[in-house]
């Protein structure tokens, strides 16, 4: 094969080839989405499996694997996503570490193994538009925090200046208003007018207060 040539392919098949930090790594396989489904689903696999490997198996320290837009995964091939989600989520229990799942929609809970989900001790449940019944059932939500959850107002609606929450944690729901600081929503904005802004603004400077300034100061002023 390509990999076995002494002259070509011998040097992709170091085990340095792809290194990730041991402490705080974030991987964004979007661009992929316009390439090829199928190189997508490889390199979603490859940084899966790797990323477990350095949260589980490398030091003593807590780890959380963080597996977002999820429906992303599963609409490009559902058999393939489930099968990974179990594995890292097996690792994760045995190794007294965890991952936690995003996710928008349903299709893709409907795919992930039943064990995954009554293994989550934590459980992060917001706004939903739908499907309350069917949801309830799959993650055995009682009826009081049920129908706490499902009263929840629409955020782009009401405008609070909160965000609501039903939070599971080992067996126990608490229904939480969740609000975030100024400079933890500008770091994570990914409105399309600041993403342009942030493009620009990281040619200037590698300094993050400095870029959150600068970001800060070429946002548009709405009356």
């Amino acid at each position: 094969s390509f990999l076995d040539n002494p002259m070509y392919g011998n040097i992709f098949n170091r085990e340095d080839n792809f290194s990730m930090s041991p402490s705080l790594c974030g991987v964004n396989l979007q661009p992929l989405q316009k390439i090829s489904k199928k190189i997508l689903e490889f390199y979603f696999v490859i940084v899966a499996l790797r990323y477990s490997q350095v949260a589980f198996f490398t030091g003593g320290q807590p780890a959380t694997i963080l597996l977002d837009e999820l429906h992303k995964l599963f609409d490009i091939n559902p058999v393939v996503a489930r099968r990974i989600t179990s594995e890292v989520s097996r690792m994760g229990r045995k190794e007294s570490k965890r991952s936690d799942l995003i996710t928008q929609g349903m299709n893709e809970i409907r795919y992930i193994d039943q064990e995954v989900i009554d293994s989550a001790k934590w459980r992060t449940l917001m706004f939903r538009d739908g499907s309350w019944e069917e949801y309830k059932n799959m993650l055995s939500i009682p009826d009081t925090p049920f129908e706490l959850w499902s009263k929840y107002d629409e955020p782009l609606i009401s405008k609070l200046p909160f965000r609501q929450c039903l939070e599971y944690y080992n067996s126990r729901y608490y229904d939480l208003h969740l609000t975030f600081p100024q400079i933890v929503l500008d770091i994570a904005s990914t409105d399309d007018q600041d993403l342009v802004l942030k493009r620009d603004i990281r040619e200037h400077t590698s300094d993050v207060f400095e870029r959150l300034e600068l970001l800060r100061k070429r946002r548009p002023v709405h009356a």
